[in-house]
């Protein structure tokens, strides 16, 4: 079970299940326990009709697999997702967030932060420097893509380590993620796209709840014990804070994230309503990208459109286009005679059919 070059693992109950419904023609095969297959049946049958392999599994072969005791009795092998770039989750207009992080290293913190993006619809998350969370890298880590059509680098992936993906239930299949190496050509980019820069800090800064925030927003959250670096907070368009007691330092980074995110999410919500504009929502403007779908679930079923003709025509209120075409002779009569065999003619009332051309035999005459 050892891993192989283009393949990533998930495990977890709701990964999993997101990822079935988000990428279900990347799946390259799954592994579960027995009690999982219940749970499972709709992604067993869509491996089955797909030819795709699945094995039941104990639990101890699952855990050297997933290599962690926290599966939740399932993991599937799938490719990686398609390489994104930053200047796709730009393009779209009106209110957006997007989520910028700087050496945050714990697949835990960056699996929470990355439920609560989904959850407040957030548009993209970015993962700057080389590396992403710290075990990413036994996972191939952060990878960059070429396109081999135009031979230019249409983004790099990011490829999450299982337990970031497993804590964030789900999330991270719902945003777009892209890596960057250069923070000031981000920067340049989103603002030029009309988004404000905000960086958060626990030391000072504009208390979070005292305006409100804008409607194009790129917020950078740090690592846990450092923060940001000085440069990032200098290169920032305000510095935000979340204010509290101070009985404690600070909050947990998923935490304040969390905040400041519903926040936004308040905020543009708000705004939104009283223009009448949709919720605001992740992928606002556009598809996510993904691989052509051959075999996905089904989407929820909806209310089909009436048929208004057939209404009207039940109704007496629309005439009976056939029957008038045919009164008007726009369709032949149907004659009392039909075409047989041959080029003959049989009369309706069931007599001998009168054969014509060169081979037909004279008629029989009365009394033979």
């Amino acid at each position: 079970m050892g891993r192989r070059a283009g393949e990533t693992r998930v495990s977890g109950v709701n990964a999993c299940r997101a990822l079935f419904i988000r990428r279900a023609t990347d799946i390259i095969r799954v592994y579960l326990i027995e009690e999982r297959v219940r749970d499972f049946g709709d992604l067993l049958s869509s491996c089955a009709r797909l030819r795709l392999p699945y094995k039941i599994v104990a639990e101890h072969e699952l855990e050297a697999l997933t290599e962690s005791r926290h599966h939740e009795g399932i993991c599937i092998v799938a490719r990686p997702r398609a390489a994104v770039r930053l200047e796709d989750l730009l393009r779209a207009p009106g209110p957006a967030c997007l989520l910028g992080l700087v050496g945050v290293g714990n697949p835990h913190n960056a699996g929470a932060i990355l439920r609560t993006a989904a959850h407040f619809g957030v548009r993209g998350v970015v993962f700057f420097g080389d590396d992403g969370p710290d075990d990413a890298r036994s996972d191939g880590g952060i990878d960059a893509s070429v396109s081999p059509e135009r031979g230019r680098e249409v983004g790099r992936m990011v490829r999450l380590p299982a337990s970031a993906a497993r804590t964030s239930e789900g999330g991270a299949e719902w945003l777009d993620l892209v890596a960057e190496s250069d923070p000031t050509r981000v920067l340049r980019a989103v603002r030029a796209a009309g988004f404000t820069v905000a960086a958060t800090s626990s030391h000072g800064g504009k208390r979070l709840y005292d305006d409100a925030l804008p409607s194009r927003l790129l917020l950078l959250v740090g690592a846990e014990d450092v923060g940001l670096p000085d440069a990032v907070l200098q290169s920032a368009d305000v510095v935000l804070s979340v204010p509290g007691t101070g009985h404690v330092e600070s909050l947990n980074v998923a935490a304040a994230t969390a905040l400041i995110l519903g926040e936004h999410w308040r905020s543009r919500s708000t705004v939104m309503a009283k223009t009448g504009a949709p919720a605001p929502h992740a992928h606002a403007g556009r598809e996510p990208r993904s691989r052509e779908r051959r075999d996905v679930p089904a989407a929820p079923a909806t209310a089909q459109a009436p048929d208004r003709s057939r209404q009207r025509f039940e109704q007496g209120q629309a005439p009976d286009r056939s029957r008038q075409r045919f009164e008007q002779g726009g369709y032949p009569a149907r004659s009392d005679q039909r075409p047989v065999r041959g080029g003959t003619l049989a009369d309706r009332d069931g007599s001998r059919p009168k054969r014509a051309g060169p081979n037909a035999r004279p008629p029989r005459k009365p009394g033979r």
